[in-house]
């Protein structure tokens, strides 16, 4: 792919700090490859202190790193962040383009929130003066959040040319407005939903402009060998995710229990539901067991898929937007059973798998599992997770799109 003359301004929330966003790392080998350079602010680390160092990213990736900024500077982003915040709210609260029956949201968060803008603004104007940035530079923001808000503001000041953001599932299905989304409405060039389904939302439910509105997927890189399947007789079912609310990890493991054939559960991944998770292991069949990986990296969940063998790979979340461990689970030939969320049925359905309705009762999952495993249909499910990942979910094609798409 030839290099554009162009710069990116890449404003992540925490990407190149652990954890999270391990799928920026990916991407950004392919953002490194169309730009000339690409400047990457990681938005979180204004209001928070990573405990670790970052992760090692393309040479032509630059941290712009506010903790090299002087108590000054800082001092100066905060105190007159106030003022700015109280600007922004007259400006642009009671500013939005898309249907009227979305309600804006309280106050106080609302203020909290436009405090984030406010100073995330006055640190990339501090941090972007002294680079010189030659040529056009681009804006680009993998949430439609207060990042994004920010960089609309650097653009109808004139430092940037254009301004393109993804927007995923929180940032999608919110039920209420924030001002930060009528600025970036106000400015962004194109706004990519991860799905249709998050498209379909934000034109229809919140009502936003389509003309700026589109589809582009996240991918992941299709490897040349697919996982193995076990040759036992006991189904090997593999869950990655973070152990909070809205991913029922503590489902999956009810599920588990009851499944009527051998099983092996591995979960990748922590939070603070893992104790209910392993309250719900206790009584496990004799015939059952799980093992807890923890967190891990994603090189290192990919390992796994390599070293292992698998069968199904399970996602029991009650809201997604299209998750990059259910396409990674498919590039590998492992059929996927997950809830009907967001996206996922975009990529998951009968013939690689089973979708289930989120609203399903164990006793359902427990059969649509047993129907997948007992019908036969397990081999030729695995081949049709891998097409269907060479066609939907595949790094290269879908960045090398991304990135001929914002070059426009």
């Amino acid at each position: 792919m030839s290099k554009s003359s162009k710069s990116l301004l890449f404003v992540t929330y925490q990407y190149p700090f652990l954890p999270g966003e391990y799928f920026i790392e990916e991407e950004i080998e392919y953002l490194a490859g169309t730009f000339d350079t690409v400047w990457v602010l990681p938005g979180r680390c204004l209001f928070w202190k990573p405990k670790e160092p970052p992760r090692q990213m393309p040479d032509n990736v630059k941290l712009l790193d506010p903790r090299d900024a002087s108590w000054g500077q800082k001092l100066y982003w905060y105190i007159a962040g106030l003022a700015y915040t109280v600007i922004i709210l007259l400006r642009w609260r009671s500013v939005w383009s898309g249907n009227p029956s979305v309600r804006v949201v309280s106050m106080l968060k609302d203020l909290k929130a436009v405090f984030k803008v406010s100073v995330t603004t006055l640190a990339l104007r501090t941090l972007l003066r002294p680079l010189k940035c030659e040529g056009e530079l681009i804006g680009y923001s993998y949430w439609r959040n207060f990042s994004a808000a920010s960089l609309a503001l650097l653009k109808a000041g004139g430092m940037l040319k254009r301004l393109f953001l993804r927007c995923h599932r929180v940032d999608i299905y919110h039920p209420q407005r924030w001002t930060s989304q009528a600025l970036i409405h106000a400015y962004a060039d194109g706004v990519f939903s991860v799905s249709m389904d998050g498209y379909l939302h934000l034109v229809n439910e919140k009502g936003l402009d389509a003309s700026i509105i589109e589809v582009q997927r996240l991918g992941v890189a299709i490897p040349s060998v697919c996982a193995a399947a076990s040759e036992d007789g006991v189904i090997r079912i593999v869950s990655v995710s973070n152990a909070v609310p809205v991913k029922r990890v503590e489902l999956i493991a009810e599920v588990i229990s009851k499944l009527p054939m051998p099983v092996s559960w591995t979960h990748i991944g922590d939070g603070p539901t893992m104790s209910l998770v392993r309250e719900c292991c206790k009584d496990m069949p004799s015939d059952h067991s799980f093992n807890f990986l923890g967190r891990l990296s994603n090189q290192q969940v990919l390992d796994y898929y390599s070293k292992n063998a698998v069968d199904i790979f399970i996602n029991l979340s009650e809201s997604e937007g299209v998750p990059v461990s259910i396409m990674e689970a498919l590039a590998h030939g492992i059929p996927v059973v997950a809830t009907n969320v967001g996206g996922s049925g975009e990529v998951v359905n009968d013939e690689n798998g089973r979708l289930i309705d989120v609203a399903a009762s164990i006793e359902e999952i427990v059969a649509a599992i047993a129907d997948l495993c007992g019908a036969g249909d397990l081999i030729q499910c695995r081949k049709e997770a891998r097409r269907t990942a060479l066609t939907m979910c595949s790094s290269d094609a879908n960045y090398k799109s991304f990135c001929q798409r914002i070059l426009r």
